[in-house]
């Protein structure tokens, strides 16, 4: 991990950028493609026997996008998660002018 925090410093340089990587996640949220945007219920910890959670406990964009574009792709594609997207957006453009 320490490699990769040095890898990830020199290429961002004084960019302000955060990222957390969390191992179980990626099975948790069936994540193999990476950037992913999730979105989850509080009570995504109830999992299938394969680790994975309940497929409608969580909602998720991969690819090369930015953090804006997935949340109102998830809005316009997911109406169960549209109101959370919206608030997850809002949140955004306020903290990011």
């Amino acid at each position: 991990m320490t490699d990769m925090s040095k890898r990830i410093s020199a290429l961002l340089g004084n960019h302000r950028v955060e990222a957390v990587i969390h191992p179980p996640a990626f099975t948790q949220f069936k994540v193999n493609q990476v950037p992913a945007l999730v979105l989850a219920q509080s009570d995504v910890g109830d999992q299938l026997d394969s680790g994975c959670a309940q497929p409608d406990r969580y909602v998720k964009v991969t690819g090369d996008v930015s953090q804006d574009y997935a949340l109102e792709y998830i809005e316009r594609t997911s109406p169960q998660w549209a109101v959370t997207a919206r608030l997850f957006g809002d949140k955004v453009k306020v903290d990011h002018p």
